[in-house]
């Protein structure tokens, strides 16, 4: 699982570099919500001009509050599945709510060894049967 959510953040922090120079805040301090995408105007970059229509780029256009408020509904979302039995719907919900916690982890410069590494504090802190 650690390496499949990895993979995600990387594909999520390249759609972010495109349009902010740097990933999470680029070096001009601007942010995926305040700094347009750029396309390659030369024709060279399909993949970049790709990349630049996807579910995620369109997300990181609207903001990290708008970033957050989806990992809220998707968090609602999980509950409702859990509370009404539906084991499917949990698993697809879940996957909704990791993808768009990867995406604010990337909005906000956390990466998901950063995660880990508290887990792990938290682990040796308090056994593993306590809340992680």
């Amino acid at each position: 699982m650690t390496e499949q959510l990895q993979r995600l953040y990387r594909a999520v922090h390249e759609v972010s570099a495109l349009h902010t120079g740097e990933g999470h805040g680029g070096r001009d301090g601007k942010t995926a919500s305040t700094r347009p995408l750029q396309r390659d105007a030369t024709g060279a970059g399909k993949s970049r001009i790709a990349l630049n229509d996807t579910k995620t780029a369109k997300l990181l256009r609207k903001g990290r509050l708008k970033v957050a408020q989806k990992v809220g509904e998707e968090a609602v979302e999980v509950v409702i599945a859990a509370i009404g039995e539906d084991r499917e719907a949990v698993v697809c919900e879940s996957a909704d709510l990791l993808y768009h916690l990867v995406v604010l982890w990337n909005e906000t410069g956390v990466t998901p060894d950063d995660v880990w590494n508290e887990m792990r504090r938290r682990e040796k802190a308090r056994g593993l049967a306590e809340k992680l």
